[in-house]
């Protein structure tokens, strides 16, 4: 598992354009660990969602999760 740093608004990444992914790399095992590391950085961080582009990894890849954070 690995906690990623967030980028917080300002910083100069988050207005990079994020590159699509191609539905077959989701298959892959590179992906599927960035996602699940991506899941537990936004439960770290008490979240609802978090985009790839805010741990600096610009691909169009996002975690939303709402069911068990009280703060939604």
């Amino acid at each position: 598992m690995t906690i990623y740093p967030i980028a917080t608004i300002g910083h100069p990444e988050l207005r990079i354009r994020a590159a699509e992914v191609d539905p077959d790399d989701l298959k892959s095992s590179d992906v599927q660990t960035f996602i699940d590391d991506l899941v537990d950085t936004m439960r770290h961080a008490n979240g609802a969602g978090l985009a790839a582009t805010q741990v600096l990894r610009h691909q169009r890849i996002c975690a939303v999760e709402v069911n068990k954070n009280p703060r939604y």
